[in-house]
């Protein structure tokens, strides 16, 4: 007689993290709404401390720590243990991104972000059917969604639009740029170029409610005087040809889909002058589809948010470019999600 032996049931470790993936987000979200961050900026504090200067229930309040611990934002020390941000890089980023006075604070994208999940929660229905539960892309949309979408995003695209400037060497530039930044949103995108050297000039396209949103921020930013506006739909307004050294599509081609994306291609080409580049910034899939996961997903928030947006492989992207008659689309570096192209 022979026997079979039984593979061993496997737990569903794997499940199990992506089910209570919500939690992490939540903890950290409840983290900066009950501000622990700022109780714990200058000096360490035990739990009991922390409660007392937030007026929070202490078993919770511990219990809170204890979880902005584990994902790596606090530190955890002593008896009784104390609380102190992360002296780390995720420390680093608690400073910058998570404490309220901060100009890059992400509070509002927490908002947002409890939208984008209301419009994922019949996935399953929208894939059945078809349709997604939006049509950001559409201007009779996307002029009631965008104005607050682009100021909530803001913190999340500066550092690399600062690091995209940089390496551009914009603070060496020896005469004036003009820079277009299409469906500017905020403005983030060419902000940083615009700091970068007082010869850059920018030309910023956007509906005219988001434009409110771009102002607000070359203000802030001390830029505004070297901002001009054109208030509409691209597809619909007059562009300069042959005008602009640098063309800016950030994270704008994703919501438009491939058709219309290399539609939008060719007309950055035409108004720009040649040898001047085109930056584009986008969420890019690997050529076989099979990650990073956050482009994989962000396919899919797609489909329910837009009518005909995608995600477009680094292959694909570079071809869609080279279509509209750009050279030598590169990354600008393996960690970055930016393709810099040139026109000849």
């Amino acid at each position: 007689m022979t026997l079979v032996k039984q593979k061993p049931i496997v737990p569903p470790t794997h499940i199990n993290e992506i089910m209570y993936a919500m939690w992490p987000a939540q903890a950290l979200k409840a983290a900066t709404q009950c501000h622990i961050f700022e109780a714990l900026e200058k000096n360490a504090k035990d739990a009991k401390e922390v409660a007392k200067e937030l007026k929070l229930d202490p078993r919770g309040t511990e219990l809170l720590l204890d979880a902005i611990v584990s994902l790596g934002f606090l530190s955890k020390a002593g008896s009784p243990a104390k609380y102190s941000i992360a002296a780390t890089d995720i420390g680093e980023q608690a400073r910058t991104y998570l404490i309220a006075k901060s100009p890059l604070y992400v509070g509002p994208w927490f908002a947002s972000g409890e939208e984008l999940g209301k419009m994922w929660r019949n996935l399953g229905d929208n894939i059945k059917s078809g349709k997604g539960v939006m049509e950001v892309n559409k201007d009779h949309e996307a002029v009631d969604i965008f104005p607050k979408l682009a100021e909530a995003i803001f913190p999340m695209s500066y550092a690399t639009a600062k690091q995209v400037a940089t390496l551009l060497k914009t603070d060496k530039i020896k005469t004036e740029w003009l820079v277009l930044d299409l469906a500017a949103g905020s403005g983030v995108w060419s902000i940083p170029f615009a700091e970068a050297s007082p010869k850059v000039k920018v030309d910023a396209l956007d509906f005219d409610a988001v434009i409110k949103v771009a102002k607000h921020f070359t203000k802030k930013y001390a830029v505004e005087d070297r901002y001009a506006y054109i208030a509409g739909n691209w597809r619909d307004v007059q562009i300069k040809v042959n005008a602009y050294d640098i063309v800016i599509l950030g994270h704008i081609l994703h919501s438009e889909g491939k058709e219309v994306s290399k539609e939008l291609l060719k007309r950055c080409f035409e108004v720009m002058k040649p040898g001047g580049r085109l930056v584009v910034a986008e969420f890019i899939a690997n050529d076989e589809r099979t990650g990073p996961v956050f482009p994989i997903m962000f396919a899919l928030n797609m489909f329910l948010a837009t009518s005909e947006g995608c995600v477009f492989s680094e292959g694909e992207l570079k071809e869609m470019i080279e279509e509209a008659g750009f050279k030598k689309p590169y990354r600008l570096t393996p960690d970055h999600v930016v393709v810099i192209a040139e026109k000849p």
